[in-house]
């Protein structure tokens, strides 16, 4: 009994260990779509980012971690360097050059995170959930002997999740048509929003120029 005590605990350890090293998978709806009859024009194209009236440069300063609260708000985050750094690797993978000066494409990037509660089940909280209950056990532990206990069990307060949104428009700077967008979102326990959206752009272009293929998952795995 003992040896077999011993390895359900040798066991249970590797197990913890193993979940708490490695690698995590970051998982992404992706969706895209193009104006255009042929998209293969558009590999290895040259761009550059472009800014709509609302990110002015005094909007510039990286994004925060956002805090937890009581009530989901959607939250767009500010444009910033990190978040262009992030966007040009991306595209640089999928076979794009940024070319401030030779263009012939320009990207807008639109990003936002929405903090919301969820219950026990990782459902969505709607503040009728009721965290914790009561249970009865019933044990017999030998004729001469019996017990009855109850206990309480449950999280508060609850979990904190993030829905983190991302797009990219691709637009024709001589016509300024619309000529390819990518979208993706991802929910999760995770508020690093830097590590997010790094897997997440890379899920936004996998396949670039690819379209029509209704909404996907794509998984990218990043270090914990």
């Amino acid at each position: 009994m003992r040896r077999l005590v011993s390895t359900l605990v040798v066991v249970a350890s590797a197990l913890v260990l193993s979940a708490c090293s490695g690698m995590r998978l970051v998982d992404s709806q992706v969706s895209a779509a193009s104006t255009l009859s042929d998209t293969s024009v558009l590999k290895g194209a040259r761009y550059r980012f472009e800014q709509t009236p609302l990110q002015t440069p005094q909007q510039t300063q990286p994004p925060t971690l956002l805090p937890a609260p009581q009530a989901a708000q959607a939250t767009p985050l500010r444009q910033s360097a990190a978040l262009y750094d992030l966007a040009e690797q991306a595209l640089g993978e999928a076979g794009l050059v940024r070319d401030d000066a030779n263009a012939a494409y320009t990207f807008i990037i639109g990003v936002r995170v929405t903090p919301y509660l969820v219950d026990s089940t990782g459902r969505p909280y709607n503040g009728l959930y009721p965290y914790g209950g009561f249970s009865t056990v019933w044990g017999l532990g030998g004729w001469r002997s019996s017990g009855y206990g109850w206990g309480i069990g449950g999280r508060f307060p609850p979990a904190t999740h993030y829905r983190h949104e991302l797009s990219l428009l691709m637009r024709d700077v001589r016509s300024g048509a619309l000529v390819y967008e990518t979208q993706a979102m991802h929910d999760g326990p995770w508020n690093d929003t830097h590590n997010i959206l790094a897997a997440m752009f890379k899920a936004a272009l996998k396949d670039f120029p690819e379209q029509g293929r209704g909404t996907r998952r794509v998984d990218i795995e990043i270090a914990r």
